[in-house]
C-alpha cells in the first residue's frame, strides 16, 4: 500500500503490548509514519508505547477513565517533516 493519509487512529491495538513486542515497535513506527502525509495527525487510544519524536512530535497525551476504576492511556502527535 502506497496511500498517504491526513490521519491515522488506533483504539486499543496498535500500541498495546498484548498486540506487540518492544522490539517489534521501531520498524512498525516507521511504517506508520510512511503512511502519513506531511503535518499528518496520529492519534492513539489505549497504548503502551509512543512513537519516536524523530518520526512523530508528541503534541499531547494523558489518561482518562473509560468506566469507573478503569484508565486507559491516549497519544495525539504530528508528522516530522
Amino acid at each position: 500500500m502506497d496511500d498517504k493519509f491526513d490521519l491515522i487512529s488506533s483504539t486499543f491495538s496498535f500500541a498495546m503490548k498484548s498486540y506487540f513486542k518492544d522490539e517489534e515497535m521501531p520498524k512498525l513506527w516507521e511504517k506508520l509514519s510512511s503512511h502519513l502525509k506531511p503535518n499528518g495527525i496520529l492519534i492513539i487510544m489505549g497504548n503502551d508505547f509512543e512513537p519516536p519524536e524523530l518520526l512523530i512530535k508528541k503534541l499531547k497525551s494523558g489518561k482518562y477513565e473509560i468506566v469507573k476504576g478503569y484508565e486507559t492511556r491516549w497519544y495525539m502527535g504530528i508528522k516530522n517533516y
